[in-house]
């Protein structure tokens, strides 16, 4: 596609250059903005209670209307804060400058104070600015006017001050149209690679719970485990206690805070350190001194297991790491016995089927999701001898790491994709691409 035949500075720094027929005006000269209102839990008398909106209701380009609130509303407030379509949503806190589209998912729905309504007037596209926003937010835009360090809010004022790009009317709805038609393409090659990864996540569960719970030699003599979770087992293997293969007791972390990023002391290792597929995340690095450190450190093959909150259960192995490192409150801490079991295979384990029915069992008969030490202790374990062990453990590195290396290509295929879907975003709504020309 060409770009347009002449370009002027927009005035703006962060904008640049533009068509050279554009204008620049700031948000409140063609659209009128209204925050919503504030949390009203109970009814002052003649009030009506109504669906509402709140900021975690609003994803970029899209309203999630599966978990709705109600709260009352006045007359007057039910004329002021109720959502038309092509509205556009605009988060006022959390990630700020968050966009949608109003598009009449629920029949009657009104916005809460985290949200502001924008109604642009006539001859300005919704869809046009929508993508705006998504650009300003891609670009950091939004955490920039707020000055954003902790927690900032978009308020009216500044959301009324923003400059935005205003092409002609025939313009917005050719961008607008154009950009829809081309993420859209984007977004199901996007949605394609995702579902590939989550067939290939399956394959890898279903290699590993079959290696790890009925062995590698189909032909074997099974037998009942006597553990509900578990069903049968090889007739060789034995069932033994978490708490029977360590060479000590399940350790619990230390209660400090992560204030250190020292990359001389001791990494503190964290919940959230770790990732689903049990990498440490470089970007979450934190430390401890070591006269703390110390009395945590961990050894090579330690399995570390989370114990309460959304991640109770999720486990990773301190294995192969450049340095020291101890490890936080939340987490404990098995060391095994080798003679017995060996540190990946028990990893491997707390990926199978058998371990997260073990998980779903433990939950149903507490009122909170925390798993402690002494109930991880009792976990059952189906033990082959050490050498099949080793033998399961070295096939699952080698078939695991086939598939981790195909999910690995597939995010890469998925962060092009979403390069190109930014640049082209970015391309089009500022005119540096006329998708007239096409």
């Amino acid at each position: 596609m060409k770009p347009y035949p002449a370009y002027k500075p927009s005035g703006v720094e962060w904008i640049g250059e533009i068509p050279e027929h554009w204008e620049v005006k700031k948000l409140k000269h063609f659209s009128k903005i209204v925050l919503g209102k504030m949390l009203t839990p109970q009814d002052k008398g003649n009030f009506s209670k109504k669906p509402y909106l709140r900021a975690q209701n609003v994803l970029w380009e899209k309203v999630d209307a599966t978990d709705i609130k109600e709260m009352w509303f006045s007359e007057n407030e039910l004329i002021q804060f109720r959502l038309n379509v092509k509205d556009l949503l605009v988060c006022e806190g959390g990630e700020v400058g968050r966009t949608a589209i109003w598009k009449n998912e629920l029949e009657e729905c009104y916005i809460q104070n985290s949200v502001h309504k924008v109604t642009l007037i006539e001859n300005y596209d919704p869809v046009y600015f929508l993508y705006c926003f998504l650009l300003y937010g891609q670009l950091g835009h939004f955490d920039a006017i707020v000055n954003k360090v902790s927690i900032g809010h978009l308020t009216r004022e500044k959301l009324k001050e923003i400059y935005c790009m205003a092409p002609t009317s025939l313009e917005q709805q050719s961008i607008a149209a154009f950009l829809d038609r081309k993420t859209h393409r984007i977004d199901t090659l996007i949605e394609k690679e995702q579902r590939q990864i989550e067939r290939l996540k399956e394959q890898r569960s279903a290699v590993i719970n079959q290696a790890v719970t009925k062995g590698l030699d189909p032909d074997v003599q099974m037998k009942d485990s006597g553990i509900e979770w578990l069903e049968e087992k090889p007739e060789h293997w034995e069932v033994k206690k978490l708490k029977m293969v360590l060479t000590e007791k399940l350790k619990y972390g230390a209660n400090e805070s992560a204030e250190l990023d020292d990359e001389n002391l001791p990494r503190y290792i964290r919940i959230t350190d770790f990732d689903d597929m049990g990498k440490l995340r470089t970007e979450t690095f934190k430390s401890l001194p070591y006269d703390i450190a110390k009395e945590y450190l961990l050894k090579n093959g330690d399995v570390l297991f989370a114990r309460s909150g959304a991640t109770v259960g999720k486990t990773f192995q301190f294995k192969n790491y450049d340095g020291e490192a101890c490890f936080a409150g939340y987490l404990i801490k098995a060391t095994v016995d080798e003679e017995i079991i060996i540190s990946d295979y028990l990893y491997y384990y707390t990926k199978t089927n058998s371990y997260e029915n073990w998980k779903d069992s433990i939950f149903i008969k507490a009122t909170i999701q925390n798993i402690s030490a002494d109930k991880y202790s009792i976990l059952d374990l189906p033990i082959p001898p050490v050498s099949e062990q080793q033998s399961i453990t070295t096939f699952l590195d080698r078939k695991t790491n086939q598939i981790d290396i195909l999910i690995e290509k597939k995010h890469r295929q998925i962060g092009i994709f979403k390069e190109y879907r930014t640049a082209l975003i970015s391309e089009a709504v500022t005119g540096k691409i006329n998708v007239r020309s096409q």
